[in-house]
């Protein structure tokens, strides 16, 4: 609490509904259907609330990096969330792999997609943004093989 001191009002605001995030996420595999994509709003929002510290503001940029980035964590812990299978539905406990079934590594891939694509769209002009966006496409591109058919073993 002592280091969020010399922050402004706008950042305090947002350290609530961070704080409230990160202390419930380890309790939604119990109920939430994709308790990956709230793991990602839980690690993303530091992204708007640094916007706030610095410029007293969150831009649209800043809610957009927020977006991608909870889609790229929604479509990573969903693979590996794949090897985890089994065991989770043996216990009961809820994953994004499990709600998206058969579809889990399309629905991974369209996550990379609308991340990396959504932040080159809006930084069209930032060839550094748009080199990211291809080179996550292509590693999106590439690990599709490596989980055609998964096995645990085969999925790192």
């Amino acid at each position: 609490a002592l280091c969020m001191t010399p922050l402004n009002l706008l950042t305090w605001v947002m350290s609530v509904p961070a704080l409230f995030l990160a202390m419930t996420y380890p309790f939604t595999k119990r109920f939430f259907p994709l308790p990956q994509f709230y793991l990602g709003l839980a690690f993303s929002f530091g992204i708007p609330m640094a916007f706030a510290a610095v410029r007293s503001g969150v831009p649209s940029t800043a809610w957009l990096m927020f977006t991608a980035n909870a889609l790229w964590t929604l479509a990573y812990d969903t693979i590996y969330a794949m090897s985890d299978k089994e065991d989770d539905l043996k216990i009961g406990i809820k994953t994004s792999a499990i709600t998206f079934g058969d579809h889990d590594i399309s629905a991974s891939m369209l996550c990379h997609y609308r991340a990396d694509g959504g932040v080159g769209r809006e930084n069209r002009r930032d060839m550094a943004v748009l080199d990211h966006a291809a080179c996550g496409g292509v590693a999106a591109n590439r690990s599709i093989p490596c989980h055609q058919n998964p096995r645990p073993p085969d999925l790192f």
